[in-house]
């Protein structure tokens, strides 16, 4: 509106003159009162158009656009201080709501970009607290006929540092608590304390490997309390919950109201600390002492707190089912000890013990213990809980007693992080915490798990990852992870995928492509080129990655090779990182947009600056979509196919962002098109993969003669349903 003003200066003083009024509206609502002040607003009747000119003056607040129908199925996030933009083909009238509080109405003015837009002012900088609002778009057609009613959703940011990871009532039933240890060993408790919503969910998942790892067996899945007063028994559940939060440093605390009889209520405290160097885990429960709580238990009077734990010993992708062999080995594999019990059903041994506490062997079953989170993946959903006994405190308070679970190892010390109740205000700070949880041991080195709580270490995962470790200080773990993959190289290619010691899955075009990228992120951060003359076996680093180069333009043995005239990158079948097979979906056989901006960085890096130049100008010919303002994802093609032969789709993906970030395109228009366009794909905590809309390039997914997509418009909005059938489509 704003710039349309300084259009006017030149019109009859009536029309300029009500022109310039709105835009002095407009510039109130949305910039601060300081700035609005710079306006000398005596000119408005003495000299509109120098008026509109002073106002136009005012810098232009940042904004945020919702588009529909494009994001009527996705949350937008608004960052504080950004107004709202609101844009479609047809008229509309628009709305944001708090539950049944309106907070701002808007009617759409004919302009901008789509052909109405109308704009809301920023939001109160309070209610920029993570919280979600409802926005409503009545929309209607130009004819006079069709009106259509939207819902979407927005979500107000905090600002950087404000972030508040507590979890409120509303919010827990996905949330869990998160710990892991340097061998690949976890806890993943969820907020519900005493509900399991995976089989994924223990409070004790371990690595019984102690080289490298392997899948987490789980030994401790979760732990029921309750408290007695005056024999008045009270469960600690979600229904008791006033608190939770949790910290990147394998801590959490829940806070519990216990309703204790006649009026009364306790509070109790759980401190969750999960082991950074073992495989342990324990539990503090305390009762603090809560003057200021009206109705809150004396601290004089005992209460009685019975812990009950729920073992499993299994491989963590499995569920556990008594008949099968458990219902007769775990009752043997318990044996009581100093202050608690071990438990050994199959060789290695698990102790739990509390000081101060009674252990009572009273074994039990929990038989088909729901989880429902594997009903949505269409897997086993039940699983079978064996609990051992009780342990039974006196809690009086200001008192705590601490249960503790440890996976026994011979001459291992066992050292666990305190709760504190710093803030962590700095983003980077957050992250650098989060990101140690991935970085695990590995034969004496180190790797990065791909995924808690399901995978190991990926080839392709973990080389992604070392480009934001080497930026957050894991420099010293970085080198090592770059020369452990750099010794699995084979004639160009890199293992997809490492399970135990078998790299034999090589199937990864971009795997050894990451591996150059991540040395030269290395050598930008740290300075050290030494490391391309370290040892990885046999040879140094820099003939490893030369090796690469030579069979990528050759060909490799499973299948890569360059296109001789464009010496773009040519990617079998089921290659990149989002194409799968079993069935063969999201087909990307031929030439990948993310592919062929890595193998410039990998050329340029390396010194073959004229290839490198060659690679990028294929890349903005074949793969900029002019028409459509954003790059192809990928040039469809066999492997008897050019380049220049193939054929470019109209699907709106991230890995364009690749070509930009690696310097593959320079053209700022162009750069600035593909970023503009990929907001379109931004969700909250993630980026979708695909746009929500039409394609005109079809990619159908079959399996045994059966469709399972929608080739027309294949966006998918959740994970869930069989893996073959649904989750890969």
């Amino acid at each position: 509106i704003l710039r349309a003003a300084s259009a006017w200066r030149g019109a009859a003083s009536k029309a300029t003159r009500r022109l310039a009024a709105a835009a002095f509206k407009v510039a109130s609502a949305y910039l601060p009162p300081d700035r609005v002040a710079e306006v000398d607003t005596e000119l408005l009747g003495k000299d509109p158009a120098a008026f509109v000119a002073a106002v136009t003056r005012l810098p232009v607040p940042p904004v945020t656009r919702w588009v529909a129908p494009a994001d009527v199925r996705r949350v937008v996030m608004i960052p504080p201080g950004d107004s709202l933009l609101i844009e479609s083909d047809t008229p509309f009238r628009f709305s944001v709501a708090e539950g049944k509080r309106h907070l701002f109405r808007a009617d759409s003015i004919s302009g901008g970009k789509r052909g109405y837009f109308a704009i809301l002012p920023p939001f109160d900088g309070e209610r920029h607290d993570g919280r979600k609002l409802d926005v409503y778009m009545t929309s209607f057609d130009r004819g006079g006929g069709e009106v259509r009613h939207r819902r979407g959703e927005v979500l107000l940011l905090p600002a950087a540092g404000k972030a508040d990871f507590s979890a409120k009532p509303k919010d827990r039933a996905g949330l869990a608590a998160f710990g892991t240890n340097s061998t690949g060993g976890y806890a993943y408790v969820p907020v519900r304390w005493g509900k399991l919503n995976s089989k994924y969910n223990a409070l004790l998942a371990a690595n019984l490997n102690v080289e490298h790892p392997v899948d987490r067996t789980v030994i401790f899945s979760r732990c029921r309390a309750w408290l007695v007063v005056n024999d008045f028994s009270q469960e600690l559940t979600e229904a008791t919950i006033t608190d939770f939060i949790t910290r990147p440093d394998n801590t959490a605390r829940w806070t519990f109201r216990i309703p204790s009889g006649q009026g009364s209520r306790a509070t109790v405290r759980l401190d969750l600390a999960f082991a950074p160097d073992a495989d342990a885990v324990k539990l503090t429960f305390s009762r603090p002492i809560e003057k200021d709580l009206p109705g809150e238990l004396a601290p004089a009077t005992v209460a009685k707190l019975i812990l009950r734990p729920d073992l499993e010993w299994r491989v963590n992708h499995e569920v556990t089912k008594a008949y099968a062999g458990p219902e007769q080995d775990f009752p043997k594999a318990i044996r009581k000890i100093e202050n608690g019990f071990a438990f050994s059903p199959y060789g290695q041994s698990a102790e739990f013990t509390a000081d101060a506490a009674d252990f009572h062997i009273q074994t039990e079953w929990r038989y088909m213990t729901d989880l429902p989170f594997e009903r949505k993946y269409g897997l086993a959903d039940k699983t079978d809980l064996f609990s051992p006994g009780y342990f039974e405190y006196r809690l009086a308070g200001g008192d705590s007693v601490t249960l503790a679970a440890e996976l026994k190892r011979d001459g291992a010390t066992v050292e666990f992080p305190e709760f504190s109740t710093k803030t962590l205000r700095r983003p980077h700070e957050f992250l650098s915490a989060s990101l140690g949880h991935y970085v695990v041991k590995r034969d004496g080195k180190r790797t990065v798990i791909a995924g808690y709580p399901w995978f190991l270490d990926w080839g392709r995962d973990t080389l992604i990852a070392l480009r934001g470790l080497v930026r957050c200080g894991f420099t010293g773990e970085c080198a090592e992870i770059i020369r452990q993959f750099a010794s699995f190289e084979d004639r160009g290619t890199i293992p997809n995928m490492i399970h135990g010691e078998d790299t034999g899955n090589r199937d990864t075009t971009d795997a050894p492509l990451y591996l150059i990228v991540a040395v030269r992120d290395y050598i930008d951060e740290t300075g050290d080129s030494g490391i391309m003359e370290s040892r990885c076996g046999k040879r140094t680093l820099k003939e490893i990655l030369e090796s690469i180069v030579t069979h990528y333009r050759s060909g490799t043995p499973n299948g890569i090779f360059a296109d001789p005239e464009t010496l773009l990158v040519y990617s079998p079948a089921h290659f990149s990182w989002m194409d799968t097979a079993h069935p063969a979906a999201t087909p990307r056989e031929g030439y990948p947009i993310e592919i062929q901006a890595l193998w410039y960085a990998a050329l340029d890096f390396l010194g073959h600056r004229k290839d490198a130049q060659k690679v990028k100008a294929a890349i903005e010919e074949l793969f900029y979509r002019p028409e459509l303002n954003y790059c192809s994802d990928c040039l469809h093609a066999d492997r008897s196919t050019t380049a220049k032969a193939a054929v470019a789709d109209d699907h709106l993906r991230p890995n364009q962002l690749f070509a930009v970030t690696l310097g593959a395109l320079t053209d700022d228009k162009i750069r600035r098109a593909i970023i503009d366009a990929c907001g379109e794909l931004l969700v909250p905590g993630a980026i979708r993969t695909l746009a929500d809309r039409k394609v005109e390039y079809q990619l159908p997914v079959v399996r045994d003669g059966q469709l399972l997509n929608d080739p027309e418009r294949p966006y998918r909005g959740r994970y869930e349903g069989p893996e073959d059938t649904s989750r890969k489509v």
